[in-house]
């Protein structure tokens, strides 16, 4: 489903300006969804996104190595993400 009804907040906007898709705001795209919820993603609290992790992980989401390396480090390491 597209979140192109739901209201923008003003960094999700900012940014698909900057990232050159301010010209479709309000109309449904998948770039800008996977944007939009990639903002979601970095802005929530770290207790959260470790919680999504975890959820990701026990549906038997399929992650490449490296994903599912990084996944591991933020659940079982200190909590933070490295590269």
């Amino acid at each position: 489903m597209s979140m192109h009804k739901k209201p923008l907040t003003m960094i999700e906007e900012m940014g698909l300006i900057v990232y050159g898709m301010g010209g479709s705001i309000g109309i449904p795209s998948q770039s800008a969804d996977i944007f939009r919820s990639g903002i979601a993603w970095a802005t929530m609290a770290n207790v959260d996104r470790i919680e999504s992790a975890k959820q990701l992980l026990a549906h038997g989401m399929p992650f490449d190595a490296a994903l599912r390396e990084r996944l591991n480090n933020l659940l079982f390491g200190d909590g933070t993400e490295s590269n």
